[in-house]
């Protein structure tokens, strides 16, 4: 496993942002194990803390990777939790599934945080438990699609190579 942390970290590095590790709880997913980059300006995030399915790419992709009765489950959740919101989060959710289901990954834009970030789902065999994977990285340290052309393909890589060593795939 130690070889997975060094590719963790080489990722956070090349990005110069963060690759977290998270969980669902309810309607939010929790950090669990987080890496930065080396240099980088923003602080580490918190293991503990939680983000919101509803409005980032670690819930995203947590949505498109799940199964059909999970989905269902939490889109009730949600419309229950924001009845006036639902239309535009539906649409969102869509959106997602479409993207996840073209490219393996979700990303979104969290302009309030100012975080560009890129997630995909991780197959774990601790009870059957779907963890999400992401990359976060502040929109200055980005050019042109480097999101999508460079952090993503690597982001997947990883993951693929984490579930090869928990003996998932």
């Amino acid at each position: 496993m130690a070889d997975i942390f060094a590719l963790v970290q080489q990722l956070a590095n090349f990005a110069r942002g963060a690759v977290s590790l998270t969980m669902r709880s309810g309607l939010n997913m929790i950090i669990v194990e987080s890496c930065m980059d080396n240099t980088a300006l923003t602080g580490r995030p918190d293991l503990g803390a939680t983000r919101p399915i509803a409005t980032t790419s670690l819930g995203a992709a947590y949505y498109s990777g799940s199964e059909p009765q999970e989905q269902a489950e939490i889109r009730q959740s949600l419309r229950a939790a924001d009845p006036a919101g639902w239309p535009a989060l539906q649409k969102r959710l869509e959106n997602s599934e479409r993207q996840y289901r073209a490219n393996g990954y979700c990303t979104s834009e969290a302009a309030s945080m100012g975080i560009r970030a890129v997630a995909t789902p991780l197959r774990s065999n601790i009870d059957g438990e779907t963890l999400v994977m992401n990359c976060a990285v502040a929109p200055f340290n980005l050019e042109g699609k480097s999101l999508e052309e460079q952090i993503a393909p690597r982001l997947l890589n990883l993951v693929r190579s984490v579930e090869i060593a928990l003996g998932t795939v």
